[in-house]
């Protein structure tokens, strides 16, 4: 594909990014979903969707994109409306319905947990992301002295 042809589509590189992060997010939203699924128990399915998306944010593919990148070329504020638009909004609607049934109790200031929640989980993608890189650093470094 030539670079006119890709033009064609998106106005520049970064409406391009913003193509392959929005593709990424809903990826990430059904994999979130079928995982969540496994289970009939509302709970259950809170800890298998946070897990799921701990699993797919930092899958190789993705983990630069959505982690890294993302904050960077489009800037914080954007990215975080990206992010309560897909699997901010996926969190929040599962927290609605878990207190909806009366299994999380909350009586002030959701929205204030929902967004701890959210970005407690992308801290720890982070978080996780940067370990891998530094083990990978350490295990070459052995590699070129031995």
């Amino acid at each position: 594909m030539t670079r006119g042809a890709v033009y064609h589509h998106f106005k520049n590189k970064k409406d391009l990014f913003l193509a392959v992060l929005e593709q990424i997010q809903i990826d990430t939203g059904k994999y979130i979903e079928e995982k969540a699924n496994l289970s009939n128990d509302p709970w259950e399915q809170l800890i298998l969707g946070c897990i799921a998306f701990i699993e797919f944010a930092t899958l190789s593919e993705n983990s630069r994109i959505l982690l890294i990148d993302a904050p960077n070329i489009i800037g914080w504020t954007e990215w975080k409306k990206s992010d309560e638009n897909n699997s901010e909004f996926y969190l929040k609607e599962h927290l609605s319905l878990l207190k909806q049934e009366g299994i999380l109790i909350v009586r002030k200031r959701f929205p204030l947990i929902i967004r701890i929640l959210s970005t407690f989980i992308q801290l720890f993608c982070w978080m996780l992301l940067r370990s891998i890189d530094m083990l990978q650093s350490k295990i070459k470094k052995r590699h070129l002295k031995g």
